[in-house]
């Protein structure tokens, strides 16, 4: 019974790991880009014509006299990097969704709780039909 019990946490924590892992999406953000748009973002991954890319954690937009730019760590360098976005030709913003983290969990705990009972039933129809079958 013990081994059953950890099986549907197993199950249950696997739901609630890919819930979670699907709340931080990358979507490409149209132009125009406005300080508005980048708002609330996590990260953001920036590609120039060039082909060159690089990923910029809690990006933050910045106004210079030669025009805005994107700021931010550089992730897997832990370094300072200042982009001018008249040198980008495309960038991906990941931020956190609440709503989808919700809708996520409260899935996850529902079919939990269908394979509980399922579970459950089958445990209890198992011990019916031994204590009948001993009788």
């Amino acid at each position: 019974m013990k081994f059953v019990l950890w099986v549907l946490l197993v199950f249950a924590a696997a739901f609630v790991a890919t819930g979670c892992s699907t709340t931080h999406p990358w979507r490409t953000v149209p132009e125009p880009w406005t300080a508005k748009g980048f708002e609330g973002v996590e990260r953001a991954r920036l590609e120039r014509a060039d082909g060159w890319k690089v990923e910029l954690a809690a990006p933050r937009w910045v106004e210079r006299a030669e025009g805005p730019a994107l700021a931010g760590k550089v992730v897997g360098e832990e370094r300072d990097a200042e982009i001018a976005l008249a040198e980008i030709t495309r960038i991906e913003a990941q931020r956190f969704e609440g709503e989808a983290l919700v809708a996520n969990v409260a899935t996850a705990t529902l079919l939990t709780i269908v394979v509980v009972l399922v579970v459950g039933a089958i445990v209890v129809a198992s011990l019916s039909i031994g204590f009948t079958m001993g009788a």
